[in-house]
């Protein structure tokens, strides 16, 4: 049987055994297999892909819709509901090029369906950085009613915990609107008191758009930084998505990889 089993060491083999592992439910070596296949692409290479067109798709000749919807988890067609209104993703077979475009966009779709999987198992505690990655890569799907439902149980979390650290990420990967406009919702709100630790602290202190943000308790000075802060983020807004998930999954292998310290599965070491 070993003889037919995919060759990691090339991109394709890296995303068969990613797809593989993740419907088997090896959701830590599904996301080792799927950084390894995003790390063959520079940036360089994925300059362009935002600007793909849709009807350049090698799936057109399968009837395709969007592009987005032919290489989600999270089809909007092809999507269910359990009783207690998550959804569940659904089995199919996907045709991919060697399109830089598909790469990006099929690893990333592996990459939500397993960290959304993490994020709700029973056992465990949601953590900010999963949960920050998650809605990172869900931009990508946005707007479609699963990544919505996905980033309504993201903002329920984080009311219930009372906090989010996300500083590192946050300022560099997170512009879509919808999202900003719910954590200014956050931050605006008078009831229960929700720390929002989402801009990098460059200088060391507590001033500026670093400070964190406490929906009670804060002085004017610091909502209006954070209302400046949120503004200039929605300006960014015009960067090709594409190119921004190629960069953070590039950048931060090793930092989504260790979501799934925990979970059982093949070793995968940061090289020296």
């Amino acid at each position: 049987m070993g003889q037919h089993f995919p060759d990691s060491s090339t991109v394709q083999g890296s995303i068969q055994l990613a797809s593989y592992h993740c419907a088997m439910g090896d959701f830590k070596a599904a996301v080792e297999f799927a950084l390894k296949a995003v790390s063959t692409l520079s940036i360089d290479e994925g300059k362009n892909i935002d600007n793909r067109p849709v009807e350049a798709s090698s799936l057109d000749d399968f009837n395709a819709g969007s592009s987005r919807d032919d290489l989600s988890f999270f089809n909007p067609h092809l999507y269910s509901l359990d009783r207690t209104g998550n959804f569940i993703p659904q089995r199919r077979v996907h045709f991919l090029s060697d399109d830089p475009w598909e790469i990006v966009t099929y690893m990333a779709n592996v990459l939500i369906r397993c960290l959304y999987e993490l994020l709700e198992k029973e056992d465990t505690t949601p953590d900010d950085f999963c949960m920050g990655h998650l809605m990172t890569l869900i931009q990508l799907e946005w707007p479609s009613p699963p990544a919505e439902i996905i980033f309504i149980r993201i903002l329920e979390i984080i009311r219930n915990k009372g906090s989010f650290h996300y500083g590192q990420y946050f300022g560099d990967f997170v512009f879509e609107p919808d999202f900003l406009e719910q954590f200014m919702s956050i931050a605006n709100h008078e009831g229960k008191t929700v720390l929002l630790d989402i801009w990098p602290n460059t200088n060391g202190n507590t001033t500026g758009p670093s400070r964190r943000m406490a929906t009670r308790g804060v002085d004017k000075g610091a909502k209006n930084e954070f209302r400046i802060s949120m503004k200039r983020q929605m300006m960014k807004n015009g960067q090709g998505l594409h190119r921004l998930i190629l960069k953070f999954l590039t950048q931060n292998k090793y930092e989504i990889l260790q979501c799934f310290a925990f979970e059982q599965s093949n070793s995968y070491k940061k090289p020296t």
